[in-house]
């Protein structure tokens, strides 16, 4: 009985085996290339709150103001103001690109090297429509910021600057601040 098992298994393997002879004997079908895409490739957009990339900005002036270090304002704030390591900022930033889309800005601390020290979003979460009508801009309306963190600084001189979204760049406001960390 075991014969006619063995004799079908032989009969099997040698029908696989002439089966695999055939396929590589057999030409290959020519398959058309596929298509190459003519698309334009994609520019990745930093998700919303990552901080711009270090480097220079072109400055404009008119869309910032760092008014309050701490307790200081006015002209106190025109040379290098002494803080501690942890110090508050207030003031307003535009809210609004040119188009009327909202803007996103960031506070940033920097050494005289420019090694970025501290940076944090800078959210528009007060009213000022002080800021609104000396500007003819009423989407400003929402741009203030009061008592921003500034926290864990080291010794040593740094500069106060906002950095502000402008389309698909950023710029830098004019009037950055010096502070000094005793």
């Amino acid at each position: 009985m075991q014969t006619p098992i063995l004799l079908s298994r032989v009969a099997l393997c040698l029908s696989a085996v002439l089966a695999v002879a055939a396929c590589r004997e057999a030409p290959m079908p020519e398959l058309p290339a596929p298509p190459v895409s003519q698309a334009t490739p994609v520019a990745v957009e930093p998700a919303p709150g990552t901080p711009p990339p270090k480097g220079a900005y072109p400055e404009l002036a008119g869309l910032c103001n760092i008014e309050q270090i701490d307790d200081l304002t006015g002209t106190a704030l025109d040379g290098p103001v002494r803080v501690q390591a942890d110090s508050t900022v207030s003031g307003w930033r535009a809210s609004a690109t040119n188009d009327g889309s909202n803007a996103e800005a960031w506070l940033r601390v920097s050494q005289a090297d420019g090694t970025v020290a501290f940076q944090t979003l800078l959210a528009a979460t007060e009213d000022r429509p002080d800021v609104a009508a000396f500007l003819n801009r009423p989407d400003f309306l929402r741009s203030g910021f009061r008592g921003v963190a500034v926290t864990g600084l080291p010794a040593g001189v740094f500069t106060l600057e906002i950095l502000l979204e402008s389309g698909d760049s950023w710029v830098r406001c004019s009037n950055s601040r010096a502070i000094e960390v005793e």
